[in-house]
């Protein structure tokens, strides 16, 4: 069994490892992108829910209409301040998630490039052994026709 046979199966295992940490940091992106789109959600709802009451604001709002108002909108931007935090926490495990990818990813091309470079000595090594046992035939049949000439 050849060196580079012998390596293909620590190969296949860092080939797998690679892409489940590539599976992974998927998820983590899809993650961020999900709680980016709900706190733009959460702020065009905010702008919208605002701009929709400034204007009975100006033209008068009741005492209990204004305190409702401004309970909403304090509940809301206390979520969004939630979303905040939960997307920026989803952006740092992202980048854990990218570290841990790119170092499997390194080292599973690294072993690639161990077995292409085995393969390749393997494959100088038959060239060189072919070309000897070529060589050796060649001079066997000049001896014997060498041989022949001299009977």
């Amino acid at each position: 069994m050849t060196k580079s046979q012998r390596l293909k199966p620590v190969t296949k295992v860092a080939e797998d490892r690679e892409r489940k940490a590539a599976q992974i940091l998927g998820q983590s992106q899809r993650i961020v992108e999900e709680r980016k789109k709900r706190l733009q959600e959460l702020l065009a709802y905010r702008d919208e829910y605002q701009a929709r009451f400034s204007n009975p604001a100006t033209g008068g709002m009741s005492a209990y209409q204004a305190h409702d108002f401004r309970q909403f909108l304090c509940r809301l931007d206390q979520i969004i301040q939630e979303q905040e935090r939960l997307l920026s926490l989803s952006i740092s495990d992202l980048e854990e998630k990218k570290k841990a990818w790119m170092s499997t990813r390194s080292k599973a091309k690294a072993l690639d490039k161990i077995v292409t470079r085995c393969r390749s000595e393997e494959l100088t090594n038959i060239t060189k052994r072919e070309q000897h046992e070529s060589d050796e035939r060649s001079q066997r049949i000049r001896l014997s026709l060498g041989e022949g000439k001299n009977k």
